[in-house]
């Protein structure tokens, strides 16, 4: 093997055994050295993509949709970094410089693990890290043990927990919604591919972390995820998937609306439970009402969006406090026109067009399998989004960045042109001698 081609499969091995610490990473705000964690992974996920993409050229694999999404990403992250800098929004900055960060993640996970060998790779080491957060989460939950911060009591629904409430590391309950989503998806549409012991295994640590999260976020997320598999998905019921991903897109508001009607339910009404944990529900909808009055009252304003700071103001609310809505997070602070772009270069046009693959393409029953994955993560993830505000989640990354890949349609095509082929390996080895 030629000094480039091992330069090659050590960058791109080692950039795919990195995703086993996104489950584990602490979040940027958690405050102390553990925030320069999830930076760092960014930057290390690059440099290792840049290495595997000058090696063997992975960069001109970049299709048209590719170049369309990233484009609009930029464009929109471009219009935000030229406000925060020419209004002199001095404590936006590191948030402007999340969203490049998230950009450059997704970009790189699209690269990374755009081939069939990869996707499998990469996931599979994903999925490690989730069963060691899941193994946290029991350890701390049961023990008590305050690990990176100390876990919280644990809430009664209807019946009292005997468990503390925790994620095992400092995660928000909405990113763990994601990481949650992603490990689900896999489960239900690969079981029938896994061993037992696996499968039992990965169901087992999605059981722990719902158990010992005890977030009504994630529950929703979970049920919503496997409501689309059973009806929609598996049964290639394709305009009914459109249905529950609009719906799931839409989860704030729906709940919001169904809300008062589902209390009247004895179950609904244990998982709603009284005082602060009632007002935690309630207020989510506060908020996003509250953005869409103050995006349709300041159309001028709202084309160029808000800080941070001008929200918490306009709302009385404390200067870290969010909208706690992805979506509208990014209307209200990119900006409805950059905003706009946003959502359609990580959801609207990935989704769009993977649906529109599984409905026209011949596809194989891998290549079937990997959309479906896609659009059941999706259904979990876009739930938890509608929850939490996510304007800087590195599990997202993986997300929207193996949906770049699936939209393009690059592992549809039958020229045997796959990067890990063994065919472009002995390419890549006469070329390097």
């Amino acid at each position: 093997m030629t000094r480039s081609a091992t330069r090659n499969d050590l960058a791109q091995s080692l950039a795919l055994l990195s995703l086993f610490f996104l489950p584990l990473l602490p979040r940027p705000t958690s405050g102390g050295v553990e925030a320069l964690a999830a930076p760092l992974f960014v930057a290390g996920l690059a440099y290792l993509t840049i290495i595997y993409s000058l090696v063997t050229g992975a960069h001109r694999w970049l299709t048209t949709s590719h170049m369309l999404v990233l484009g609009l990403s930029v464009l929109a992250t471009t219009l935000y970094s030229v406000r925060v800098v020419a209004l002199h929004e001095g404590a936006e900055i590191t948030f402007a410089a999340s969203r490049w960060a998230l950009i450059l993640a997704a970009l790189s996970v699209s690269l990374l693990m755009a081939t069939p060998r990869a996707f499998r790779r990469g996931l599979a080491t994903y999925l490690i890290g989730f069963l060691v957060l899941a193994t946290l989460a029991a350890f701390i939950g049961v023990t008590g043990f305050a690990l990176f911060e100390r876990p919280l009591p644990a809430r009664t629904f209807g019946i009292p927990m005997p468990f503390f409430k925790t994620a095992g590391v400092p995660r928000s309950y909405g990113e763990q919604g994601i990481i949650l989503s992603i490990a689900l998806a896999f489960v239900l549409v690969y079981w029938k591919q896994m061993s037992t012991p696996r499968r039992w295994l990965l169901l087992g640590g999605c059981a722990v972390i719902l158990g010992m999260g005890q977030s009504r976020n994630m529950m929703l997320a979970a049920a919503v995820l496997v409501a689309t598999w059973f009806l929609a998905v598996r049964t290639r019921s394709w305009v009914l998937t459109r249905f529950a991903l609009l719906g799931a897109s839409l989860a704030t508001f729906l709940v919001s609306q169904a809300l008062p009607t589902l209390t009247e339910l004895g179950f609904v009404r244990a998982l709603v439970g009284e005082g602060i944990f009632e007002r935690n529900v309630t207020v989510r909808g506060t908020l996003a009402y509250g953005a869409v009055r103050l995006l349709t009252e300041n159309p001028w304003a709202a084309a160029f969006g808000w800080p941070h700071s001008a929200w918490a103001e306009i709302n009385g609310l404390d200067t870290e406090a969010g909208v706690h809505n992805h979506f509208l997070s990014n209307l209200v602070f990119l900006g409805v026109i950059g905003g706009t772009l946003t959502i359609a270069a990580f959801y609207w046009i990935p989704l769009a067009r993977i649906l529109r693959t599984v409905e026209t393409a011949e596809l194989t029953s891998e290549q079937h399998d990997r959309r479906a994955f896609v659009l059941v993560a999706a259904a979990g993830v876009l739930t938890s989004l509608n929850f939490y505000e996510g304007f800087f989640s590195i599990t997202l990354a993986l997300f929207i960045g193996v949906s770049w890949w699936l939209m393009s349609e690059t592992d549809l095509r039958q020229d045997g042109a796959d990067p890990d082929s063994p065919r472009m390996t002995r390419a890549r080895s006469r070329a390097a001698s």
